[in-house]
């Protein structure tokens, strides 16, 4: 099981990721640099998960505005990804 949603402090904005193992029964939450790209449309202080899904043991978070922020979340050094979506 896994969350994720931005967290804002001060000029700041990065990603936190929290991420449930069963196998050790605890949560992790991580926190993780955005990959913002201006030229792609991934500013600062915009990001907003309208969905999210999972496949090919990644997790997907969706901004309908945007595009998709996504990584695989079990690994030992998480690292966020950016698509833009068509059109945007």
């Amino acid at each position: 099981m896994a969350g994720f949603h931005t967290s804002v402090i001060g000029d700041d904005e990065t990603g936190l990721l929290s991420r449930f193992s069963s196998s050790t029964e605890r949560w992790d939450v991580l926190d993780l640099p955005i990959p913002f790209n201006p030229k792609k449309g991934l500013c600062k202080f915009i990001w907003e998960s309208d969905d999210m899904f999972a496949l090919d043991g990644l997790m997907f978070w969706v901004d309908y505005h945007r595009g998709m922020i996504y990584c695989d979340v079990f690994a030992d050094s998480p690292v966020l990804q950016f698509i833009q979506l068509p059109g945007i």
